[in-house]
């Protein structure tokens, strides 16, 4: 049931800025209640929420930066993201029934499936690897041609430049593959070297592979025109005079590298770069730098491919990347940087040395358990950077309710080792004035946050000519270290409402609920249908909390809104 409401501009900022002294409401006992009759009787135990806390042990030999993504079927969200040193466990919130989840150590790029409450471990980043392997290097004579354009002063597209393009690179377990010099440049022009190292028997073994020491030939340029349009050598280690030569030239083509490496070697490339002739490993990533959160996105935490400023967190970037480039694999260094304290302090610049691939070179993450296994490459989309994110579903008129549970429908994202969540607003099914709170912080009414001078429904009707607006992005709130959405308080939301006292919060145990959390692939009851017309398997979780735990799957697609 719906009550249309008009609330004055001067109510609103008094509700909203002001610490206001409204009631929980009172439901009747379950027995009594029209809802626990509506489902045939309210299991005691039953929490109405869906996300349960879980956790998983992890050790590691040194600092390692830590990602845990739960599998759901064949979808994987990140539950957790940590930087940890020694043994820890590592806790996070989890839809329940779930069984096992991948937890990935950034320091290395190996990964683990363990069964939650499990324990990983790993003793080592190191490629290591038995035996005797011999890695081949030899030139091919036939030339790669390849183009970019011009841009400013120097001779690398955009794509070079963006962090949002590169995928570090870790170490790989390819076999035969081809690197064209595409380019190479450093900022005081001197020569860098770039080799591929694997371990055997506990020693590092390094193979110089390619050197832009001003006297190889390997690269050639088109010539424009006015020059005679021929092909013609380009020696010059620093490229960016390439620029102020001509700008019509935009054509390049180039000598291969051919590297045979044997079956199953893991592998990884090195870069000696102008940093005092630093030498960098891609398996170590010094890079880390942190910046204020500006988007608000927790999808765009770092995974893999889509590194961020993220505030407070360290960040981690490679020397040597991966980058696709319309259509074509590069391999990409950055031959140094400012060190402060063992880290990078400088963004990484991955066009000092750039290399087109040919053949099996992808930035893939081996599995010690299952060596044989197949390799995840992230760039494949079998991970996925969404954040496993909730759905908190509210009534704002209690037992008097048509129990469609949209009257306000939020999600929240939070990621294990954050301290901020971020907040949305999605549907706004009442009419009521209703105020988002966090604790005592008045996060806004919904109304207002969805831009109504008048007070409708939005989001909420599959029929036409009304109300369907993009969900609104509320903004983040600061949260402990020990933040979670299964406690008894739902992550402490509540809705306030502005024509009586009252709070619509998170129900005790066993009684009947005025919200619940599910996950956020949960789809709301279209208005004045109730969720159990909407969801058939709903009344059987109310019934026993430990089953039908699933029931948010299987829904009626015409009672639901989904426009």
């Amino acid at each position: 049931m719906k009550k249309s409401l008009f609330l004055g501009a001067f109510t609103a900022i008094v509700l909203c800025f002001v610490s206001c002294s409204l009631n929980e409401l009172n439901p009747p006992s379950p027995s009594e209640s029209h809802f626990g009759k509506l489902v045939g009787g309210i299991d005691k135990l039953q929490t109405w929420n869906l996300a349960q806390k879980q956790s998983v042990t992890v050790s590691v030999s040194s600092e390692s930066l830590i990602n845990v993504y739960a599998l759901n079927g064949s979808s994987h969200s990140i539950v957790a993201r940590k930087t940890i040193n020694g043994t820890e466990t590592v806790y996070f919130d989890a839809i329940q029934g779930l069984e096992s989840v991948i937890v990935f150590n950034l320091n290395g790029g190996k990964f683990k499936t363990v069964n939650v409450g499990g324990r990983v471990s790993f003793p080592s980043t190191k490629a290591v690897i038995g035996g005797n392997t011999v890695i081949g290097t030899e030139t091919v004579s036939d030339y790669s041609e390849f183009s970019y354009d011009v841009v400013s002063e120097d001779v690398y597209t955009d794509a070079f430049k963006s962090l949002e393009s590169a995928s570090p690179f870790f170490y790989s377990k390819s076999g035969t593959f081809t690197l064209y010099p595409c380019w190479y440049t450093s900022e005081s022009g001197n020569s860098a070297t770039l080799g591929i190292y694997y371990y055997e028997n506990g020693n590092i073994v390094e193979v110089p592979v390619f050197a832009n020491d001003k006297t190889n030939d390997w690269l050639q340029y088109k010539a424009p025109v006015s020059w005679g349009g021929c092909w013609q050598t380009y020696t010059d280690a620093h490229m960016s005079s390439m620029g102020t030569m001509s700008s019509e030239i935009n054509s390049y083509r180039s000598k291969g590298i051919k590297v045979s490496v044997p079956a199953n070697t893991a592998f990884g490339f090195y870069v000696i770069g102008n940093d005092q002739n630093a030498k960098y490993y891609s398996e170590e990533l010094p890079y880390s730098f942190g910046a204020d959160w500006m988007s608000g996105n927790l999808n765009n935490w770092l995974a893999w491919g889509n590194p961020k400023y993220i505030n407070g967190q360290k960040e981690y970037f490679g020397h040597i990347a991966c980058i696709d480039v319309e259509g074509r694999k590069y391999l990409a260094c950055d031959d140094g940087c400012e060190i402060i304290n063992g880290r990078g302090a400088t963004t990484p610049q991955y066009y000092h040395m750039v290399f087109s691939i040919d053949g099996d070179l992808t930035d893939r993450f081996v599995d010690d358990e299952d060596p044989e296994g197949d390799p995840v490459d992230p760039n494949s989309g079998k991970l996925s950077n969404d954040t496993l994110s909730w759905i908190l579903a509210c009534e704002d008129l209690g037992e008097n309710a048509d129990y469609d549970f949209n009257d306000v429908v939020l999600k929240i994202s939070h990621v294990a080792g954050s301290t901020t969540a971020s907040v949305s607003l999605l549907a706004a099914g009442g009419t009521l004035a209703d105020f988002i709170f966090f604790g005592d912080d008045c996060l806004g009414e919904v109304h207002d946050l969805f831009g109504d001078t008048v007070v409708k429904t939005v989001n909420t009707w599959n029929k036409q000519n009304t109300l369907v607006k993009t969900p609104v992005y509320i903004g983040c709130v600061t949260v402990p270290e020990d933040f979670t959405m299964t406690d008894e308080n739902m992550g402490g939301f509540t809705i306030r409402r502005g024509d009586i006292e009252g709070v619509v919060a998170a129900p005790q145990k066993g009684n009947v609920p005025y919200m619940i959390c599910v996950p956020d692939s949960w789809k709301w009851p279209e208005e004045l249908t109730s969720i159990v017309d909407a969801y058939p398997d709903f009344a059987g979780w109310c019934n026993d909390h430990t089953s039908n735990l699933d029931w948010y799957k299987n829904y009626v697609k015409e009672k639901v809104f989904n426009r």
